[in-house]
């Protein structure tokens, strides 16, 4: 349970921060950014990576790949 309160905590102190942000995931059609996860990732961030990919694709339509660098046009 004080791990959930924390998470949250943290959540929401980013929160407004998240309304200044623009970023673009799709783009005409195109993926305009990746999910990035680490190699050595565990099984719970890969099944959210997995998860929000999913997710992504059912709203956009647009499936965007899953890596573990930067593309070089991201740089």
């Amino acid at each position: 349970m004080k791990f959930i309160k924390s998470f949250m905590l943290v959540l929401l102190s980013w929160l407004p921060l998240l309304a200044f942000c623009d970023f673009t995931l799709v783009r005409n059609g195109e993926a305009e950014a990746v999910i990035l996860l680490d190699a050595k990732a565990t099984k719970s961030a890969q099944l959210g990576a997995f998860e929000l990919q999913h997710h992504i694709q059912l709203i956009t339509g647009v499936r965007l790949p899953i890596t573990d660098s930067i593309p070089e046009k991201n740089k």
